[in-house]
């Protein structure tokens, strides 16, 4: 499995493809925005778009009395966060292709095609995944620390169900 150099002032990743695809620490306001959307996706488990959709529900339904419906779509949207962990690599590779350029690319513009185009290049190109963790991860303001305290809420949770499950049993 290949590896990432980030002891390297420039960092370089070969594509399957073969393309070099090099670590730009500066992008475009139209990367910006969509590092904004990816951001939410990365964290979440889910889209923006989905995210919207589904708080709009909530709204709706506790709009229409239903305030326990509108608390379980906020409930499961949290639950996103903890329990979706292993549906993010694919925005993770979404996220770092936005720092990644290939010679000769524009940065200054952005499409989603093009993005996921070198999204999955990127995913099959051989490196650990863990490496394109570390780099998205870096970019993720407070990423880890929340990702920290979904974990440790997960174990908490999980000890109180084992506690649970032994009285049942004896």
């Amino acid at each position: 499995m290949k590896r990432i150099d980030f002891t390297k002032e420039d960092i370089e990743i070969i594509g399957a493809s073969g393309k070099k695809y090099k670590f730009c620490k500066y992008i475009s306001i139209e990367r910006y925005k969509a590092l904004q959307k990816i951001e939410l996706e990365v964290s979440f488990g889910i889209s923006f778009e989905e995210i919207y959709k589904r708080l709009l529900k909530a709204k709706d339904l506790g709009n229409d009395g239903k305030g326990i419906d509108a608390w379980n779509i906020i409930m499961n949207i949290i639950d996103g966060l903890a329990n979706r962990l292993e549906d993010r690599v694919t925005p993770v590779m979404k996220m770092c292709a936005l720092f990644l350029n290939y010679e000769g690319e524009n940065d200054e513009v952005y499409n989603d095609k093009d993005n996921e185009e070198k999204a999955r290049d990127l995913e099959r190109s051989g490196y650990a995944v863990v490496d394109f963790f570390q780099l998205a991860f870096n970019l993720i303001p407070g990423f880890v620390q929340t990702l920290r305290e979904s974990s440790q809420s997960i174990l908490r949770g999980e000890k109180a169900k084992e506690k649970i499950m032994k009285a049942k049993n004896t």
